[in-house]
């Protein structure tokens, strides 16, 4: 599914994303995402893409260990592969762990 406007259901899923996060977490996950972003710059938003995810979850790294920014392109990337029929193997247990977070 390849529309021009897709763009703007990636950004919704990304927004959704901090606002599942404030209200599990309140300002404290924007003080995460800051902090990340200080720090890592433009690597705050990266895990490893499929390989990464599948060596941290070989070393039992769960989805809250992940930075808020980080937590928001697992969310948006599973979205985008699912609506293009992609692999989402590497991406499902995080997503399991996101939904089962409260």
């Amino acid at each position: 599914m390849n529309h021009p406007n897709n763009y703007k259901l990636d950004w919704l899923v990304h927004e959704l994303t901090h606002c599942w996060q404030f209200q599990h977490f309140g300002w404290k996950y924007l003080v995460k995402a800051l902090r990340a972003q200080f720090r890592d710059k433009e690597n705050a938003y990266e895990y490893g893409g499929a390989e990464g995810l599948l060596k941290s979850r070989q070393n039992d790294i769960r989805f809250k260990q992940f930075n808020p920014e980080q937590w928001v392109i697992l969310s948006r990337r599973t979205n985008l592969r699912k609506r293009k029929e992609l692999d989402v193997v590497p991406w499902e247990p995080y997503i399991d762990d996101l939904r089962s977070t409260s």
